[in-house]
């Protein structure tokens, strides 16, 4: 998933530019930004493991083996794709109502909530 921000990044600014991209933007930046989210996610449990999705991040998926792993996985996409989000200077969706969310008879919604603080800090450690 790391992987991804960092290919996503060299598109945006160019493959030479991305690590002093971020150095240049002020810190102020990230701080405008909520320290946390939270979004509803659906689980849809296959014989093969569990697909995550989640309805207000188009585009977003993940998967886990199992419970433990889905979850693990969702906080870790959330997390990243709100980062792509707020470095973009594009607005955070807002997240549904679970009573409104549709759901097949093998999948269930719950919560993830990401600290976005522990996220930002990694990507600028790792990519920065």
């Amino acid at each position: 998933m790391l992987l991804y921000v960092r290919k996503s990044l060299q598109k945006h600014v160019g493959k030479g530019n991305y690590m002093s991209y971020f150095k240049s933007q002020k810190k102020e930046h990230f701080a405008k930004f909520k320290a946390s989210y939270t979004f509803p996610v659906v689980f849809d449990y296959n014989d093969d493991g569990i697909s995550v999705s989640f309805p207000d991040l188009p585009g977003v998926f993940t998967y886990g083996h199992n419970e433990e792993q889905a979850f693990k996985n969702a906080k870790e996409a959330v997390g990243l794709h709100i980062f792509g989000i707020e470095r973009d200077f594009e607005k955070v969706p807002l997240p549904s109502k679970i009573t409104q969310i549709n759901l097949e008879p093998n999948q269930v919604v719950t919560i993830v909530n990401v600290y976005m603080p522990l996220i930002r800090n990694r990507v600028q450690t790792l990519f920065y």
